[in-house]
């Protein structure tokens, strides 16, 4: 990141200032162009003109240097250039602090039937979209009454459930020495 405190002059504050709207709730609405949601801002860094947050600017011109953080819009309007509505955080808490579904699922603190989620109970799957939480009491559950009991394929030895004939036709071979899996 670049730093923009020695870059900002008088002229740039009043050019930033023209772009800015207060309005009822508190927040500084940016009024300037946007890119997905985020106010953008033309400003001479080191001689060269450069476009840098909006945000940013606010927070470095009434606050001070921010580094390589990232800034958290607390009152979740992208636009809000209102540095008390603004705080640097690093890239984890900012996602995590967000409304994406990485945030959502990382509050979910239980599995659908009410066990928590904790190191001995949870392991992780591979997803379509990345890697997932399963519970393993659920797990447990499912294995030893069958998901499939009703028109699945049972061992009468045992009692576990399959799905499918073949299911229950590896399993005997495996577990019971059986090669042919019968009702």
């Amino acid at each position: 990141m670049i730093a923009l405190a020695p870059s900002i002059d008088a002229r740039s504050c009043e050019r930033f200032d023209n772009l800015v709207t207060v309005r009822p709730d508190g927040c500084w609405q940016w009024t300037g162009s946007t890119d997905k949601g985020y106010g953008h801002f033309g400003l001479k860094v080191d001689g060269r003109w450069r476009t840098v947050k909006a945000h940013r600017f606010s927070y470095e011109r009434q606050i001070g240097p921010i580094g390589d953080m990232q800034i958290d819009h607390l009152c979740r309007n992208r636009a809000c250039v209102n540095p008390a509505h603004l705080e640097p955080v690093d890239n984890r808490t900012n996602t995590l602090r967000g409304q994406a579904p990485v945030a959502f699922n990382a509050r979910v603190t239980h599995c659908p039937k009410g066990h928590e989620y904790t190191p001995g109970n949870t392991t992780t799957k591979r997803t379509v979209s990345g890697v997932g939480r399963e519970c393993r009491k659920c797990n447990l559950a499912r294995m030893r009454h069958g998901r499939h009991v009703e028109g699945g394929f049972a061992c009468t030895t045992c009692g576990i459930a399959y799905g499918t004939q073949r299911g229950l036709s590896v399993h005997l071979s495996k577990f019971h020495g059986r090669s042919e899996a019968g009702r």
